[in-house]
């Protein structure tokens, strides 16, 4: 893998835009990861609607700010690069 595009989010409601965007670019040498910092899950459905594209999605069990869920994407990801949208 050359590119892992880590998205950290809380309650983004522009997350659907963001990922139509990186589909439309994308090829076989990205994941997109996913970390959604709200308990109860607000990305999970439209990460469920981006399955074929997003390689990890998950949710923290508490919000741990911005800089505590950049840092968990930044070494989930395979990526020799790792770009954080955020």
């Amino acid at each position: 893998m050359l590119l892992t595009i880590y998205i950290p989010t809380y309650r983004r409601d522009s997350l659907d835009g963001c990922l139509d965007s990186i589909i439309y670019q994308s090829n076989s040498n990205i994941e997109i990861i996913i970390s959604d910092n709200d308990q109860d899950g607000y990305a999970k459905g439209i990460a469920h609607k981006y399955k074929n594209y997003v390689t990890d999605y998950s949710v923290r069990k508490q919000n741990i700010g911005c800089d505590g869920n950049c840092l968990h994407g930044i070494t989930a990801g395979t990526g020799e690069y790792v770009w954080v949208l955020g």
